[in-house]
């Protein structure tokens, strides 16, 4: 508030900007085929990812990845998820290894949202619990 009110500007198009140049930028470093996924730098897709918000573009973009990865029968542990304390992506290993109570709640809450299928998550979860644990 203090910057509406004190009459600085908030440069919301560079921001919009920077914004598509980061999902372009992630889209293109994650996915094989990232063309469904990239926006033009003009000021239609700065109003777009204005009104819908970039974290949506991204987490689409995360979650395709992770469609990718399965499909290729790459291992659970190179899987990405958000983590929350840093606000990054982190790989299900490095969530295991430093903070497992954060990614089990994590994946928890993943199941109980619906999202991604329930397969797949029963499959991660017992790839955590094989890592943290050892065999059955």
């Amino acid at each position: 508030m203090d910057n509406i009110n004190n009459g600085s500007n908030i440069d919301l198009f560079n921001y919009a900007l920077t914004c598509i140049d980061g999902i372009n930028s992630e889209a293109i470093e994650k996915l094989d085929n990232a063309s469904g996924y990239l926006m033009e730098r003009n000021p239609t897709s700065a109003a777009e990812l204005l009104d819908v918000a970039e974290t949506k573009k991204k987490s689409n973009i995360h979650s395709r990845a992770r469609v990718e990865n399965s499909l290729k029968n790459e291992d659970f542990g190179i899987w990405e998820y958000y983590y929350a304390p840093d606000g990054k992506q982190r790989t299900v290993d490095w969530m295991l290894d430093n903070d497992p109570s954060y990614f089990m709640e994590h994946i928890a809450g993943c199941r109980n949202r619906g999202r991604g299928q329930v397969y797949r998550m029963d499959n991660l979860q017992d790839y955590a619990n094989e890592k943290l644990f050892g065999s059955k």
